[in-house]
């Protein structure tokens, strides 16, 4: 798991986060949001109110997070280099 670790790193992911449409937004947001037994539960709703399995909302989230992932880090490979 990627932690931020400085001041460019953090404003790289809400840039990047900004990027992504409302609808990306909001799910990554709510995916991770929660602790333990309500987060079981939470993705259990979303993927029953996005009318998908749970696999199928584990894929679309990680699938954001990659492109997140890749964002932030050309970001902060921008920012360190300018």
């Amino acid at each position: 798991n990627a932690v931020i670790q400085d001041e460019t790193e953090f404003e790289c992911l809400d840039a990047c986060l900004q990027r992504l449409s409302v609808e990306d937004r909001e799910l990554v947001i709510k995916y991770y949001s929660r602790e333990k037994t309500e987060r079981i539960e939470m993705r259990r709703q979303l993927a029953e109110f996005l009318g998908v399995t749970q696999d199928a909302l584990h894929a679309r989230v990680f699938r954001i997070r990659r492109n997140l992932r890749n964002c932030v880090e050309g970001c902060v490979k921008k920012k360190r280099l300018s």
